[in-house]
């Protein structure tokens, strides 16, 4: 009776041991694995935000080429850039994580027919209108928007002969 208790109790502290020892090396991975899935979330927001940022300057960026096309008085060739740029403008507007930038890209797609118009007859006041689209955008892309002082400039004044 007393050799059974003996290897009773033996076996109850074998399994306690074996039970912390379990729980020893699983803990602590238990804790760096949700430590690492927050982080790989945090970092999965950081990467979407930065792809909706750079899906924005693409749009910078066609818009400048249709800038340039429009100063060049290139009307044609600016009819389907301007097209593409409105398509792609209405696209971004519509995706769920630029919420923030939507206002701006739904004004800038509300002046496609305005655009369209005065591409249409070379009128260079298409200017005007894409100057103000870029101006949304960068506000969409939280950039300042550089500011044209008015009224004339200094002249510069000569050294003085000494």
């Amino acid at each position: 009776m007393k050799r059974v208790l003996v290897v009773l109790v033996l076996g109850i502290i074998t399994l306690g041991a074996i039970g912390a020892a379990y729980l020893a090396g699983y803990w602590p991975q238990h804790q760096e694995g949700v430590t690492c899935e927050a982080a790989l979330r945090a970092m999965r927001a950081n990467l979407e935000r930065a792809e909706a940022r750079n899906r924005l300057y693409g749009l910078q960026s066609q818009l400048i080429d249709l800038l340039a096309t429009v100063e060049a008085r290139n009307f044609g060739d600016a009819q389907g850039k301007a097209t593409a740029f409105f398509d792609s403008v209405r696209a971004e507007a519509g995706r769920p994580d630029q919420s923030t930038a939507r206002p701006m890209l739904e004004e800038i797609a509300a002046g496609r027919d305005s655009l369209t118009i005065a591409l249409t007859q070379n009128d260079p006041a298409a200017l005007e209108i894409l100057h103000g689209a870029m101006t949304r955008l960068r506000e969409a892309l939280g950039e300042a928007t550089p500011r044209v002082e008015t009224g004339t400039n200094p002249t510069p004044t000569a050294p003085s002969p000494s």
